[in-house]
């Protein structure tokens, strides 16, 4: 019975998959447009859009080049012409994303495909459909389309592989490497697991190969036309940055990852346990006259495994970038996904059988989790205009827009997460009122919220954005709102304003909503504080228009 199941499975899937790949990945397109419009859009994704706004491509160079933001340019570039498109931001703004990340799942599958067989490639992508890369496939920012690089180039590399000296794959490398480390600049790690594997291959065929060493020791010099751009910013928010490297954020990587996708990696373990009693199912494929799959070489085992370590090998390096986030080393879920089912799939002999057990228990988790939003993506489709007012709607109707919209008092957000997604999404009256305060002279005693400052002083105007410093607020608006959501979690406006309660200058009154969040805060200041004078810091002048006010164009 295991024979004859092997037999016709393998045979189906092999004969076949391209076709099923192609419908694959339309269902997680349709899945993935169902989870954009489901979502509001995040203030990394809303302040991109407010860049891509902006009136030419000139003016969204201009607006990096002057060290504004050191991640997005080419998603920025890429977004300004798809903003075009006849539907609303929540799908327009993610939809290069999602098409990158699955023009990355392409290539993966490819990669595998030429070297197990084709039901490993599948779990693989299975696999890979879940967290991190789920989360980046619907983010309006560059993510995916550094995986979407990095694939390419492993795929062009394995060919080149195959046959040292090919033009064409060398330059498929820098291509792709290229893309990646223009979307974004911790791609430039990646010259380590490349150098490594391609010295790997040349040793086992004791020949260099001059052209693919070109190519990779070449595509760091794609940042070039950038550069300026990353050194002022490196000025600007180098030593500030939120989050610095720790050898604990690189743990909580691996963490993360693990307890995420424990799901798949109970079935990995199961089916590894009973590998011996597929004994049976391994000899008849034997007997069938299955292909000789060959398996990763040694210098394709080297690229894998050190794209899955490349948490480990980037932090030591990035304390001189003074940043480190597992979003800047995504790469490390291409290789550790090849890992370990390219690994299950040497222990179990490459088996075809065991491979199928895999892939169809990976496909019921995927059709739980991922596949769950492709009604709402139909929807999306059908009505792509209406994506926007479906969320509005909803935004309007909390407890706490409503009790902020009932009154006429300026509103402060506790939190540029906040702001930024009531400037997007609240009623036209209420964005109207709408404040962020910076107190650029007392940010050493709330660190957390340097960098947000620091985005605000320099980019506020030029995007749109109502900011300004407390000392010029608190003057004019002594009566005021104050909405936060959650903890302060170190930033600087809500443990300010307690400070001032304590001091008796200041009464903060909770105002409701009791089960809701976020909460909102009546202030009123009896006496005004001293404000100290704050160290001046200006954006690099940019011959740019600023963005006009309101909800961002999605067509």
């Amino acid at each position: 019975m295991a024979r004859a199941a092997s037999q016709q499975l393998g045979e189906m899937v092999e004969e076949r998959s391209g076709a099923l790949m192609a419908a694959l990945l339309c269902l997680f397109f349709v899945a993935l447009v169902g989870l954009s419009a489901s979502d509001y859009l995040w203030y990394d994704e809303l302040v991109i859009l407010r860049v891509a706004q902006l009136p030419t491509w000139h003016s969204i160079w201009a607006f990096y080049a002057s060290g504004l933001d050191t991640i997005g340019l080419i998603y920025a570039l890429v977004l300004h012409a798809a903003l075009h498109l006849r539907a609303d931001a929540e799908i327009s703004a993610r939809l290069p994303a999602i098409l990158m990340d699955l023009a990355a799942l392409q290539c993966v599958f490819l990669f595998v495909c030429r070297r197990y067989p084709a039901v490993y490639a599948f779990a693989v992508v299975l696999l890979l459909m879940m967290y991190p890369l789920l989360t980046f496939a619907v983010f309006a920012k560059s993510y995916t389309l550094e995986i979407a690089g990095l694939t390419f180039a492993m795929l062009c590399w394995q060919r080149g592989t195959e046959k040292s000296g090919r033009i064409r794959s060398a330059l498929g490398v820098w291509i792709g490497l290229a893309v990646a480390i223009y979307a974004h600049s911790f791609a430039i790690f990646l010259l380590i697991p490349f150098a490594a594997a391609q010295g790997a291959a040349d040793w086992s065929r004791k020949r260099l190969d001059g052209k693919m060493w070109a190519a990779l020791l070449l595509y760091p010099a794609a940042l070039l036309p950038v550069m300026r751009g990353m050194l002022l910013a490196s000025r600007l928010y180098g030593s500030h940055f939120w989050s610095q490297p720790s050898s604990a954020l690189m743990k909580q990587t691996y963490i993360d990852y693990f307890q995420k996708n424990w799901r798949f990696m109970a079935i990995l373990l199961a089916v590894a346990l009973v590998m011996p009693l597929l004994a049976e199912a391994q000899a008849a494929e034997q007997d069938t006259g299955w292909p000789e799959w060959t398996g990763f070489s040694l210098p394709e085992w080297v690229l894998v495994s050190l794209l899955a370590l490349l948490p480990m090998v980037v932090l030591p390096l990035s304390y001189l970038l003074h940043a480190y986030r597992a979003d800047y080393v995504l790469a490390y879920a291409i290789g550790l996904a090849l890992l370990l089912v390219c690994g299950l799939a040497e222990r179990a002999g490459r088996s075809v059988f065991a491979g199928a057990v895999v892939c169809l228990l990976f496909a019921s988790v995927t059709l739980r989790v991922d596949l769950k939003t492709i009604p709402q993506g139909v929807r999306a489709l059908e009505h792509p205009r209406q994506v926007h007012a479906r969320l509005q709607t909803a935004y309007d109707s909390a407890p706490w827009v409503k009790l902020l919209g009932a009154s006429d008092l300026p509103v402060l957000a506790g939190d540029h997460l906040l702001y930024t997604r009531l400037d997007a999404y609240a009623p036209s009256q209420l964005r109207s009122r709408l404040y962020f305060l910076t107190n650029f002279a007392q940010v050493d005693q709330y660190p957390l919220s340097d960098t947000s400052q620091r985005n605000f002083l320099l980019f506020g105007a030029i995007l749109g954005y109502q900011t300004m410093d407390v000392g010029r607020f608190l003057p004019d608006h002594r009566e005021f709102l104050l909405v936060v959501e959650g903890t302060s979690g170190g930033l600087w406006l809500e443990p300010y304003l307690l400070k001032q309660q304590r001091m008796g200058d200041a009464t903060l009154t909770f105002l409701g909503p009791d089960t809701d969040v976020p909460s909102v805060y009546g202030v009123r200041f009896q006496r005004l504080p001293e404000f100290p004078a704050a160290p001046e810091l200006r954006p690099w002048r940019l011959k740019l228009q600023p963005w006009q006010k309101g909800y961002p164009r999605s067509r």
